[in-house]
């Protein structure tokens, strides 16, 4: 799977934040969403489909 990995800060809050708080790391997969939370949000499927396809090899390897 070819994977082009990102570290980026949305500039928004995650649940993750709680698992940090508890010295616990996680990860973030995006799923392509854009203008969350507002009129415009949408989402690229393309995005949403290697999103799923990464956490199906990583689950069952």
């Amino acid at each position: 799977m070819d994977l082009n990995i990102n570290l980026t800060s949305t500039g928004g809050g995650s649940d993750a934040n709680i698992y940090s708080s508890h010295g616990i790391d996680s990860l973030i997969v995006s799923t392509g969403m854009d203008k969350a939370h507002t009129l415009e949000e949408c989402i690229d499927t393309d995005i949403m489909e290697n999103s799923c396809e990464f956490l199906i090899k990583y689950l069952t390897n």
